[in-house]
């Protein structure tokens, strides 16, 4: 005989939520666990007071945009006798010696790929999971999403700042997963 094992997910204990930091200017800013922790509960107090600083959240994941950088040129080590005397070697032929031109030219302008550039999953805007009680998701939504601030950055002074709700559930692999808009 089979048995059949039967799962059914009831009301959950947890809730889930994305946020993003919205920031008025351009200039790259990380923010660590404690500057995540500190600006939802100010987010929770602002709309709520000492009811919304009560409200567990727990961080799981923290995500920061890469640095930006630039590529340089890569410089392909050959020696100039060497491309002297394939030169030579191919003077008689009109149509080699372009050929030879043309892959030294591809060379010296070569660029090095930058790996964070080619990945499809980096962040613009700094980026954080949280995990609240489910009864209170609705509460911390709203109270997040109407939240501003202004961040002292450090290096680059102070900057207006917002957080946004990229997504909320009650599952966690949902949360996971890619938006629905990229599909």
């Amino acid at each position: 005989m089979s048995q059949t094992t039967r799962f059914t997910f009831s009301s959950p204990d947890y809730a889930y939520i994305q946020l993003e930091l919205v920031k008025s200017s351009q200039d790259h800013v990380e923010i660590d666990l404690i500057g995540w922790k500190v600006l939802l509960t100010k987010g929770m107090s602002q709309f709520l007071g000492a009811t919304g600083e009560s409200i567990p959240t727990d961080i799981i994941h923290i995500q920061n945009p890469p640095l930006p950088t630039t590529t340089q040129p890569v410089n392909t080590p050959s020696s100039r006798h060497q491309r002297h005397r394939r030169r030579h070697s191919y003077q008689h032929h009109t149509q080699f010696s372009n050929i030879e031109t043309t892959s030294s030219r591809a060379r010296r302008n070569s660029f090095s790929i930058d790996e964070t550039s080619s990945q499809q999953t980096s962040v613009k805007s700094p980026q954080v999971w949280i995990r609240v009680p489910e009864t209170d998701l609705t509460t911390v939504w709203t109270a997040l999403s109407g939240f501003t601030t202004s961040l002292d950055t450090g290096n680059y002074g102070v900057i207006d700042a917002g957080i946004r709700v990229v997504r909320a559930t009650r599952s966690l692999m949902s949360i996971t997963g890619p938006l629905r808009s990229k599909w």
